[in-house]
């Protein structure tokens, strides 16, 4: 399992928050799409965090990546077999789940849509395989992750401060105002 955390080039986003968290199978990079896709969305103009280009050693990066599930807008599991069977994909994806992220599922090999937790087996996947058009399908993505920003990143900011006090025992703060 791997994490890819974006982040736009932005002044309206602080510098712990992404705008997409993408999660997928290490066993699946083997063609290196994660990367192509990674270079994409900096070609995009957007600032992408990479696993393995960011996590600094021995971190825990099971607890890296839940984090950074907590402070993304967005969340794209790229789903394939190896996805599905990954124990370390499925606690993301539970992750987002239970922080209501919004799900942009990407499919980037055919899958028994069964296994999908029934939350987001209604969600709409994009076509993302091999003999897809990449650039399609990345201006699919793009649209997708930029829908109502301002809504998502509000949710997003409020669900991080209530997760933030609660961890540092603060739970009767107010969920406004400027963190202390």
């Amino acid at each position: 399992m791997t994490a890819i955390h974006v982040t736009k080039k932005s002044t309206s986003k602080s510098e712990n928050s992404y705008d997409v968290f993408i999660s997928y199978a290490w066993a699946d990079n083997k063609n290196k799409f994660v990367n192509n896709l990674y270079k994409a969305l900096k070609d995009a103009g957007l600032e992408v965090w990479l696993d393995h280009k960011e996590l600094p050693p021995a971190a825990d990066f099971v607890e890296e990546f839940l984090r950074g599930v907590q402070k993304s807008d967005n969340f794209v599991p790229i789903l394939t077999p190896n996805y599905l069977n990954s124990t370390n994909c499925g606690k993301e994806l539970q992750s987002a789940i239970e922080n209501k992220k919004r799900i942009v599922p990407i499919i980037r090999e055919a899958i028994d849509f069964k296994q999908l937790p029934q939350e987001i087996e209604r969600v709409l996947a994009i076509q993302f395989e091999a003999t897809v058009d990449f650039n399609k399908a990345l201006g699919e993505l793009l649209e997708a992750v930029n829908t109502d920003p301002k809504y998502v990143r509000a949710h997003t900011l409020l669900h991080r401060r209530a997760w933030e006090w609660q961890e540092r025992g603060e739970i009767t703060v107010r969920l406004y105002g400027v963190p202390t």
